[in-house]
Order: structure tokens, then C-alpha cells, then sequence
């Protein structure tokens, strides 16, 4: 609910992120990449921590390196599963055509997988058409969504059209993958979940409205909300799409009048319920962004410092207190990619950050909406 979505102003959460430089200089890259190889799925985790420092530290030596062991006969494939992941890293798109050589009718599934994740990292038209046709190709229906997000992550919208089925899951159990792949994608998700609004399946209903609402506060689809309400007949989507049109609707007088009309209308009692507790915290909601407007003080200069900090480190450094005090009701397209950067990290924890930002957008949103600002 927008309530809780707003209130929760004042809660953080702080995420460290270490990487580990080689503390031997005679442990070259090499060296580990062959000891991981000879571990498999016992890798420990200092070893992934000195990879990505060698990465760090000296790119263009491991990208050589990397390319060179895999054009390399004598290279096993335990290895070339741990190469591929290196040239992943490097995030290099000369890497791309490297990866995909390494795909043959023989090559075992898990060097597959790691070539399609390090596409997913590195992004591109070129990775991106690989990876749908690995989509195509797949038999699992799990691997199929799980290559769904690693095209968005390659920003790769002709996904797309193919992502119905991530709608149909419980996006708790799957662990965020519709998050994951739409908020990822980006606002060319917009038009094709509201259009999903009026899919034949509830959980797809619901969920477009989940995604348009709690992910997007996609203004454009408020009317579409509105229209879906009113032939609804499934109670569980009629209080998702309620919950939607609290984040939509930024004109609080109008939310209010369409809760009251729900409340007086509405014939299942959560559902009414909800319209009631909306209406309830309106003025609640009026005194908050009222506090929020006190505190702000909007400055590009300052917002720069605030977004670059966390857009580079995908939300896991910088203040987002600071970007929210700083921002402006214009700086809103440029939240939206840092959300949608945050969402590449593909943690819980960049969930909750992603919706930091989506707080400071509706923020502003009601700040102007109210004649504040």
C-alpha cells in the first residue's frame, strides 16, 4: 500500500561490497582460475574474490589471457566454464563473439550457462539475439525465465513478448524474476503489461498491475487500472489494481474521491476495506509529503554527486537520503535508470534499494501535485 510505501521514509539498509586484490602477486590469474577448475561447485570464495581483483587491476591482461585459454586446445572445459566467467566480468562486447565460439552441440551444460551469463553481464544486440535463441532452444521452463532476465539484463527488448510466463509466478517463491526482467528492461515494459491488464489469467492480471503500480508508478496506466477495476471480477486482482492506483494516481484529491466511490460501491469486504484505509491516510499522506518538502533542498550539483555514487556502484554505496533531499520533480528519468541499474545487481537487497528510488519519485511526484513545489 502507498502508506507503508511512504512512511517507510526513514528506514536504510546498508550493503558492503568487498573486493579481494590478490594478496600473493605469484598467484596469478592463471593459477586460480586452474585451482577453481580443479575444485567445480566447491570454489571458495576468496578464489572468486581474487578473480574479480586480477579483472580489476589489470582488465586488458585478463581479457588477453582469457581469450587466449579459450582459443587454446589444450584449455579442459572445467576451465573454459572459469575463463568464460573472467571475460564476463571484463564486460568487454569484443568478448561476445569470443563466448559464443565456445557454444558447440558438445559443450557440456555448465560451460552453456556460463557463457549465457556472462552474455547477460557483458549486454548487446549481439548477446542479447544469442541469448533468445537460447530461449528458443530451451526445454526448461526454469531456464527459460532464467534466461528471460538475463536478456534484460543485455537490454535485449525483443524478450519481451516472450515474458507472459513470468507474470504467472508467485514473484515471492520465484525470487523477483519478473522484477528482476521488467524492472530491468525498463519503461518499454510499460506498454505491454498494461496491456496485459486483460489477460484471461488472474495471476497475470495481477501481476501487470503489481509491476505497473508498485515497480513503475506508470502514470499511463491509471486510466487502464480504472477500466480493468470496473470489469473485474477476480476480489484478489481488484485489490492489487486498487493498490496500483495509490502509487498512478499522484492527484490526491482525485484518489480520494475514487476510494470513497469504491468504498460505497464495492461489494467484497477486503476489497472495501482497502478503499477505506486509503482513504483514511490520505491526510496522512498530505502531512508527510508536507514534512518531506520542509526538509528537501534541491541542488543538481549535489543530486549529481548523490546519483553518480550510487548509479556506478549499482546502489550498493552512496546515500540515498542525500539523492532524495537533493532531487527534483524533473531529475525523474534519470531515478528511472537508476533503478533500473540498481535491478542489474539481482539481489534481494536491490529490490529494496529499487524501491529507495521509487519513493523519491512519488515524492516528488505528490510534492508538485499538491502545489508545493
Amino acid at each position: 500500500m502507498l502508506r507503508t510505501f511512504l512512511f517507510a521514509l526513514s528506514v536504510s539498509l546498508s550493503l558492503a561490497m568487498a573486493i579481494v586484490l590478490p594478496s600473493n602477486a605469484a598467484e596469478s590469474l592463471g593459477e586460480v582460475v586452474e585451482a577453481m577448475a580443479t575444485r567445480g561447485v566447491k570454489v571458495k570464495t576468496e578464489q572468486l574474490a581474487a578473480v574479480r581483483g586480477h579483472v580489476i587491476s589489470e582488465p586488458d591482461s585478463a581479457f588477453k589471457l582469457g581469450v587466449r585459454k579459450l582459443k587454446s586446445k589444450k584449455t579442459s572445459t572445467a576451465e573454459r566454464a572459469v575463463w568464460v566467467w573472467v571475460l564476463g566480468l571484463t564486460g568487454r562486447t569484443d568478448a561476445v563473439g569470443h563466448l559464443i565460439n565456445q557454444v558447440t552441440p558438445e559443450a557440456p551444460a555448465i560451460l552453456r550457462a556460463n557463457v549465457d551469463n556472462a552474455l547477460g553481464e557483458i549486454g548487446g544486440d549481439e548477446a542479447g539475439e544469442f541469448l533468445y535463441r537460447e530461449y528458443i532452444g530451451a526445454n526448461s521452463d526454469a531456464y527459460k525465465n532464467h534466461l528471460l532476465v538475463l536478456m534484460s539484463r543485455a537490454s535485449y527488448e525483443p524478450a519481451i513478448s516472450k515474458s507472459t510466463e513470468l507474470l504467472k509466478l508467485d514473484q515471492y517463491k520465484s525470487q523477483y524474476k519478473a522484477v528482476y526482467f521488467y524492472g530491468t528492461m525498463g519503461e518499454a515494459s510499460v506498454p505491454f503489461l498494461i496491456n496485459k491488464l486483460d489477460h484471461w489469467s488472474p495471476s497475470v492480471r495481477k501481476n501487470a498491475a503489481l509491476m505497473l503500480g508498485q515497480w513503475f508508478l506508470a502514470q499511463e496506466a491509471t486510466k487502464p487500472i480504472i477500466s480493468r477495476y470496473a470489469k473485474e471480477e477476480d476480489h484478489s486482482v481488484r485489490g492489487k489494481l486498487l493498490d496500483a492506483l495509490e502509487r498512478t494516481m499522484v492527484d490526491l484529491r482525485a484518489l480520494e474521491q475514487f476510494m470513497k466511490k469504491v468504498e460505497k460501491e464495492e461489494k467484497d469486504g477486503l476489497v472495501r476495506r482497502f478503499a477505506r484505509e486509503s482513504i483514511k491516510y490520505v491526510p496522512r499522506m498530505r502531512e508527510a509529503i508536507k514534512l518531506r518538502y520542509g526538509e528537501r533542498r534541491p541542488d543538481q550539483k549535489s543530486f549529481k554527486k548523490a546519483y553518480d555514487d550510487l548509479y556506478n556502484s549499482k546502489g550498493a554505496r552512496g546515500s540515498f537520503r542525500a539523492l532524495g533531499l537533493t532531487s527534483d520533480f524533473q531529475d525523474e528519468s534519470a531515478l528511472a535508470l537508476l533503478r533500473a541499474r540498481i535491478l542489474r545487481r539481482g539481489t534481494p537487497e536491490s529490490v529494496y534499494d529499487a524501491q529507495k528510488i521509487n519513493r523519491i519519485i512519488l515524492i516528488n511526484r505528490l510534492i508538485k501535485s499538491e502545489g508545493l513545489g
